[in-house]
């Protein structure tokens, strides 16, 4: 299985709000998922976002919101990325240091597991993830959907 990753636009005509959206399916490698092993690369969208992770293998769904790399020069405390607080839906997420989060799922994800996810305030790189606990993913994918809601004007 080869993993896929792909930024989409919707647009809705009734009210001038734009979804931007990336659905990045980690694959496993021979067995093996690589964010097991290590951080995956997905890509680069920047603002208020809400993200999914979902393991295919029982379906868990975890719902975070996180904001951040507005800023024009690296100096600009807008380049840093925060999470929402109040927005964690089947999750813990916490700062392990600045841009970088710790997202901890419970018990019903295969007896609870820790994403750590890294965000980078350069305008050209996007964010990583990697699995960290012993309750490994191995043969499944780890879906992670990113999603940005834009107002438009007409």
């Amino acid at each position: 299985m080869t993993s896929s990753f792909g930024t989409f636009g919707n647009y809705n005509s009734e009210t001038p709000i734009r979804t931007i959206y990336s659905n990045n399916i980690i694959a496993p490698v021979s067995g093996v998922n690589p964010v097991d092993l290590g951080y995956v690369k997905l890509p680069n969208i920047r603002g208020y976002l809400t993200i999914t992770i979902i393991s295919t293998d029982n379906s868990y769904k975890s719902i975070f919101e996180i904001t951040g790399g507005w800023g024009e020069y690296a100096t600009d405390y807008t380049q840093n990325w925060y999470p929402q607080t109040f927005s964690f839906v089947g999750c813990v997420v916490t700062v392990l240091f600045q841009n970088t989060i710790q997202i901890q799922t419970p018990v019903a994800d295969a007896g609870g597991r820790t994403y750590i996810m890294q965000f980078f305030p350069v305008q050209s790189v996007g964010p990583q993830i990697k699995q960290s606990s012993i309750n490994i993913i191995g043969n499944n994918n780890l879906i992670v959907k990113i999603t940005k809601n834009v107002v438009s004007s007409f």
